[in-house]
């Protein structure tokens, strides 16, 4: 008997051994992790029943799939540098323009970000500033300035937000962090996922931009 685990979760076999008697039975039980859940048997059996009996009737191999489990409050976006094509929750949406590095940080379209994370956005032309409102935390950038405000303090940012092919940039972490999101770079394929923990559905706007 070959027993093996995808994913996050624990497989217990009862009695646990190698080699079993022909016809001796054997039970597996499959223990998620935190935040995974158990979705099925593959390999000598299939289904999704657990604890599942299995009857040692020649050789056997088991293996326990666990996934992340569905948040409905937890929300994905993957954003890739160079490509027009941004994912929210496993759909396409598709951007006015993509994602570009500038001083080794990377700067995603406004809306996509924001819209993406249920957000609420105003455009300031007068100041060429962009207000956000999400989750109680307020952000206002101003094009070209290194300055930020949250929530009213002054906080410095490695680079600025820009306008890039009409549509304003900011950096990704800056934002995502400070509206409380977790922020990966995956260096290979230059892919940011953003993981948003609660999201409010709102979201406003009064500007192409």
């Amino acid at each position: 008997l070959l027993s093996a685990v995808m994913g996050n979760g624990l497989l217990s076999v009862e009695p646990q051994k190698i080699l079993y008697p022909a016809g001796s039975t054997v039970t597996f039980t499959a223990r998620p992790a935190p935040g995974w859940e158990f979705t099925g048997w593959s390999g000598s059996v299939t289904g999704t029943a657990n604890p599942l009996a299995l009857t040692m009737d020649d050789n056997k191999s088991v293996l326990a799939t666990f996934e992340k489990s569905v948040d409905p409050n937890q929300h994905i976006i993957t954003l890739c540098v160079g490509s027009m094509v941004a994912h929210l929750d496993g759909q396409v949406v598709t951007l006015d323009t993509p994602p570009v590095i500038v001083s080794g940080r990377t700067l995603v379209p406004l809306r996509a970000i924001i819209e993406g994370l249920g957000g609420a956005i105003t455009w300031v032309p007068e100041t060429r500033s962009v207000e956000v409102q999400f989750n109680g935390t307020a952000l206002l950038l101003q094009i070209g300035n290194r300055t930020a405000v949250v929530n009213g303090e002054a906080v410095t940012m490695d680079v600025p937000a820009a306008i890039m092919n009409g549509r304003t940039m900011l950096p990704v972490r800056f934002v995502s962090e400070h509206l409380g999101s977790d922020v990966q770079w995956e260096e290979l394929t230059k892919t940011v996922t953003i993981t948003v923990s609660s999201v409010i559905a709102s979201a406003g706007t009064s500007s192409p931009q």
